[in-house]
C-alpha cells in the first residue's frame, strides 16, 4: 500500500513569478461532492494516481503525478507522459508496436524518463481501489 499522502487532491497555482506549480489542494470540496482515488501505478520513484471527483451522477476523472513525495502534475483526463513515435517507412506500424517499444519515443513531459512513462502506463503496474 502506498502512503496516504498520494491520495490527497492536488491543485495548480501560480507562484509570484507566475509559473504554474502543483500543491496539495488548500480548499475543501463542496458538500455532496466526493474526491476518490480509483487506481495508482508506481514505477521507479514516480507514482501516478487516478482519481474521480463529483457526485453519483456527474463526475470527472483525472490523474496526479508524484516524484518521490513531491506533486509534479495534475490534470483532468489523462496526463500526457510521452509522445508516441511516428511510423517511418520500412518499420512496423504503430498498431503493431508494443507498449514497451514506446520507451524509445520522445519523452520528457514533467521530467519523466521514457522507460518510467511507459512503466506507469503498464497495466501490470496499476492497482485499482
Amino acid at each position: 500500500m502506498i502512503p496516504s499522502l498520494f491520495f490527497c487532491r492536488l491543485e495548480v497555482f501560480e507562484d509570484e513569478s507566475f509559473v504554474p506549480k502543483v500543491r496539495i489542494a488548500t480548499d475543501t470540496v463542496p458538500p455532496g461532492i466526493t474526491y476518490t482515488t480509483t487506481a495508482y501505478a508506481q514505477f521507479a520513484n514516480y507514482t501516478l494516481v487516478k482519481w474521480k471527483l463529483g457526485d453519483g451522477e456527474e463526475f470527472m476523472t483525472g490523474e496526479n503525478l508524484w516524484r518521490d513525495e513531491t506533486p509534479i502534475a495534475t490534470e483532468g483526463g489523462f496526463l500526457s507522459l510521452y509522445s508516441p513515435p511516428e511510423a517511418t517507412p520500412g518499420t512496423a506500424s504503430l498498431e503493431e508496436s508494443s507498449v514497451w517499444s514506446l520507451a524509445n519515443s520522445t519523452a520528457g513531459a514533467y521530467g519523466v524518463p521514457p522507460d518510467v512513462a511507459v512503466g506507469l502506463r503498464d497495466p501490470a503496474n496499476t492497482f485499482y481501489m
